[in-house]
């Protein structure tokens, strides 16, 4: 990414450009794909149940397996080009989508009622997959890992091979004050500023994030803190299910979920997960300086038939 300023984007007016996925980008989006420096095939809408999801389609020259990437929250497609471009020189075509209320999706910004709407939008963009007698694998980074668990404990690892979750969400980091402060005010506020933190070790990642990432948000609704923690009690209470082929890394300089604690219930529900702890790395693992992301592309790599 480089050092860009941001640039006012209308999600509203570039989603009703749009055909329905996948077809040609149109040429009203060549500026916001070249300021993300993205080189999608196709793109176009999705109809979930509750949101038009803005979905993206990358094919390699010789692809060998398809993946669906999952984003997380606060996130979108376009701060994800560097590894999209990596996967799909590997000889992965790439499917990804912006979650409900981000990026170029719609609905209420940065905020859904209930976590299951994240799972909806999952299944659908499952649906629309392409039938290539491919194999299929599947990556989520932090919520959309969290929807991935999700996923799993609904209807199981059908249809992927593999699941790789990048430092995945239950719950947040230092979630004894957060909890607290939540409670306190949730009946007073409907949004809390955003802190600033670095996630990643990449100084031009880091620069890009705050200053030239125009669909970027400065708070965070209370009504989506509410519906995490909903999410977080329900995960608590799911019956274990098979983790067979699903593949954890996580970093170990975390300060956006509770690592220990989320890892410790993961292995606990999902029985037969392997865990990767990378040293050293931070959140915004898909993002993160080569040395911290390359054993996430080292797994990719063996998964290519």
């Amino acid at each position: 990414m480089s050092r860009v300023q941001a640039r006012p984007f209308d999600p509203a007016k570039l989603r009703s450009a749009l055909a329905p996925f996948p077809a040609p980008p149109p040429a009203v989006l060549a500026d916001f794909l070249q300021h993300y420096q993205l080189k999608p095939i196709a793109m176009g809408v999705v109809s979930a149940p509750h949101h038009d999801l803005v979905s993206y389609r990358f094919e390699a020259a010789t692809p060998k397996a398809e993946l669906l990437f999952v984003i997380g929250y606060l996130d979108h497609v376009g701060l994800f080009s560097s590894l999209i471009d990596q996967c799909v020189a590997m000889g992965y075509n790439v499917t990804a989508f912006d979650l409900p209320g981000q990026g170029l999706s719609s609905g209420a910004r940065m905020c859904v009622d209930d976590f299951a709407r994240y799972r909806e939008a999952l299944q659908r963009m499952v649906q629309v997959l392409p039938d290539a007698d491919l194999p299929r694998y599947a990556m989520g980074q932090s919520t959309g890992g969290g929807a991935l668990l999700d996923l799993l404990k609904s209807q199981g690892r059908a249809p992927f091979q593999r699941v790789l979750l990048l430092n995945p969400l239950v719950r947040p980091y230092g979630w004894s004050y957060l909890r607290c402060v939540h409670w306190a005010l949730k009946p007073w506020l409907a949004e809390i500023p955003r802190a600033r933190s670095d996630g990643t070790h990449d100084p031009a990642f880091n620069e890009f994030l705050q200053h030239g990432d125009g669909l970027k948000s400065a708070v965070i609704p209370t009504a989506w803190l509410t519906a995490m923690v909903a999410n977080m009690h329900a995960f608590l209470a799911m019956k274990p299910c098979d983790g067979e082929g699903v593949v954890v890394f996580q970093g170990t300089d975390e300060r956006t979920v509770d690592a220990p604690w989320n890892l410790k219930q993961i292995v606990r529900k999902f029985p037969g997960v392997r865990v990767h702890w990378i040293d050293g790395a931070r959140h915004h693992l898909a993002n993160e300086a080569p040395q911290f992301r390359q054993p996430v592309l080292d797994e990719l790599a063996k998964q290519l038939p």
